[in-house]
């Protein structure tokens, strides 16, 4: 029998958006495969390695089941839609391919069409289904310009909040602030996020300014990074990541952002006036903002590259439906995370090199360096990566890589 509870840190799914899921183990080689619209987010290996998983059991879907029958409280809330199981392991530019375009998949353990006759309690069916691939138009970078001819504009929250996380990727050579939350009648910005310093970042929130230094690094260089601002209003707590690692949080205010201001991305409104004047000069992708506190698990996902991620206030896949004026838009951005096959060229021409690496195999992704002057692509070690192998374990600061960020990008 096999009794086995892994998890690994997920970009956030519970966005009220569709996402595409597929896990494969094999247990030839022990090796499994969790992939989030058709991009592996995490890979083990010498997982229960020639162990079978029996047969004469009960499967269940959207609620936990033991022999004493279901679980209260562990119910699944949402909707969910073309599940299959395979008695085999796919590849995973299979599963890709079923995220991109959903066809006629059909398991020969579990095919969907026949889950319909196995109800048990109260399921609503929808019909048609409005499932979608929203992993589409998401790789683009906006280019902002030393002046005011080109911004972003989107509304705000239609209640008052008291929590506020944002999450950005920029590349920028100048000290600027890229994110504010606007108040008609009220004075100056309800909320600010931007650089100070080359490695100073800095939050205000109804004027209370909460601010941390990026120890030995700078983010003003021309170079991509990824930053974070979370804030609780009901404790004070302002964290800053960088490069997905959490730096030491620091005192804000407990207080609400008023309801019904606009987020303004790249411009500063003056106060109580219509006219809007140029904050930021550089590119951002993935802005993303949330009215709660992002977990810190789902930020370290994040810092791998922009992806299919979407905040309740702001999501990326919307904003450029909130562009104002002529905001160059940029597609197929070098952070873009691929889909699996992509990833897995990336990385077989990684491990055709010869190097002074001794770890074994290599894999190719968007990380830091020990450095952390860059994000960049690169060929890791598996012990310089988290444990599900997908993005750089910034805080340990290992050497265990190779840097051909050109070479990589010139896969495709």
């Amino acid at each position: 029998m096999i009794y086995l509870t892994f998890s690994s840190y997920m970009i956030p799914v519970n966005d009220n958006v569709w996402h595409h899921l597929g896990f494969v183990w094999s247990n030839t080689n022990g090796r499994w495969d969790v992939l989030v619209d058709g991009t592996p987010r995490a890979i083990r290996d010498s997982v229960e390695t020639g162990q079978v998983i029996p047969g004469g059991g009960m499967l269940a879907i959207g609620q936990k089941y033991k022999a004493s029958g279901f679980e209260t409280g562990e119910e699944f809330l949402g909707k969910i839609s073309g599940v299959n199981i395979w008695d085999q392991a796919l590849s995973g530019e299979k599963i890709e391919a079923m995220a991109q375009s959903r066809g006629d998949e059909k398991g020969n353990i579990l095919k969907w069409f026949n889950v319909v006759h196995n109800f048990v309690g109260n399921i609503e069916v929808a019909l048609p289904s409005n499932v979608q691939n929203t992993n589409r138009n998401l790789n683009y970078e906006l280019q902002f310009e030393s002046s005011d001819s080109g911004y972003v504009l989107s509304p705000g929250p239609v209640g008052p909040v008291d929590q506020l996380s944002v999450c950005l990727w920029l590349k920028t050579s100048v000290t600027s602030t890229f994110v504010y939350y606007n108040v008609e009648g009220e004075t100056g910005p309800a909320f600010q996020f931007g650089i100070s310093s080359s490695s100073h970042l800095f939050g205000k929130i109804n004027g209370s300014l909460a601010e941390r230094d990026v120890p030995d690094h700078h983010i003003v260089n021309n170079y991509w990074h990824f930053i974070c601002i979370t804030w609780n209003g009901l404790n004070g707590n302002v964290n800053f990541y960088y490069e997905g690692s959490k730096l030491t949080a620091v005192s804000g205010p407990v207080t609400q952002l008023s309801k019904g201001g606009e987020f303004s991305i790249g411009v500063r409104r003056k106060s109580n006036s219509a006219t809007y004047f140029s904050s930021f000069s550089g590119k951002l992708s993935c802005v993303n903002i949330w009215s709660y506190v992002q977990s810190t698990q789902s930020i370290v996902a994040m810092a791998s590259g922009t992806m299919n991620v979407n905040g309740d206030l702001l999501a990326w896949r919307s904003v450029q439906s909130y562009i104002v004026g002529n905001l160059t838009v940029v597609f197929d951005s070098e952070i873009y995370f691929p889909g699996y096959g992509l990833l897995a060229r990336r990385s077989a021409w990684c491990n055709s090199l010869t190097t002074s690496l001794s770890c074994g195999t290599l894999y190719a992704r968007l990380g830091e360096g020990k450095d952390g002057l860059k994000m960049a692509w690169r060929c890791y070690c598996a012990d310089a990566l988290h444990q599900s192998k997908y993005a750089y374990q910034f805080s340990q600061k290992s050497t265990a890589y190779i840097g051909k960020h050109n070479e990589l990008l010139s896969i495709n």
